[in-house]
């Protein structure tokens, strides 16, 4: 079990969050067999880079890191992912996201709790799409083949997000606890 600091400037665990993480580790070891925090902590090939964009989510990381002792396997990179990282990141088996989903005309109807989270984390342009078109956009360029590509997307975004995605060899959407399609798993 891992030792996890955080603030109340980073997003929160809502039962969505921890879902997504939860499908994500599933997926992880159904692709190689075992689970994220043995494979990270175990195993000396693999290494994770996360990358975040808020200063409060990176300085979280690197407290996580050395914590957990993953110094070496695990980097942090403060980045927007909305812009094109850079391409010595180097390419992934897999990569994890759950950006921001939420149309900008709903954020002011969002109960007050998740109304107080960070915007950067909540707010997905004006249809909600504004990330994923640019994952779509250039995903397949940092992923080896047959890499992976997860994603938590918003209600009623699901089937949108899929269809942003051209050449990839499968995609799949996934419910979550409530039926609701809110993750999608993408396979170039």
């Amino acid at each position: 079990t891992f030792d996890v600091w955080a603030t109340d400037t980073i997003l929160a665990e809502f039962p969505e969050v921890t879902e997504f993480k939860k499908r994500m580790d599933d997926y992880i070891k159904e692709k190689y067999g075992i689970e994220v925090e043995h494979l990270c902590a175990k195993d000396e090939n693999c290494t994770v880079t996360g990358l975040e964009i808020s200063d409060d989510a990176h300085n979280a990381a690197l407290e996580n890191i050395r914590r957990n002792g993953l110094s070496g396997r695990v980097l942090p990179v403060q980045v927007d992912a909305r812009e094109l990282p850079d391409r010595t990141l180097g390419e992934f088996d897999c990569i994890v996201s759950n950006p921001p989903y939420i149309p900008t005309g709903d954020l002011a109807t969002l109960p007050p709790e998740t109304q107080q989270e960070p915007m950067l984390a909540l707010d997905g342009g004006e249809d909600g799409l504004d990330i994923y078109r640019r994952i779509a956009q250039d995903a397949a360029k940092y992923l080896n083949r047959g890499g992976m590509l997860i994603m938590a997307v918003g209600e009623r975004e699901a089937n949108d997000v899929v269809k942003l995605f051209k050449n990839n060899s499968y995609a799949m959407m996934i419910k979550d606890f409530n039926g609701v399609d809110r993750y999608v798993k993408i396979m170039f």
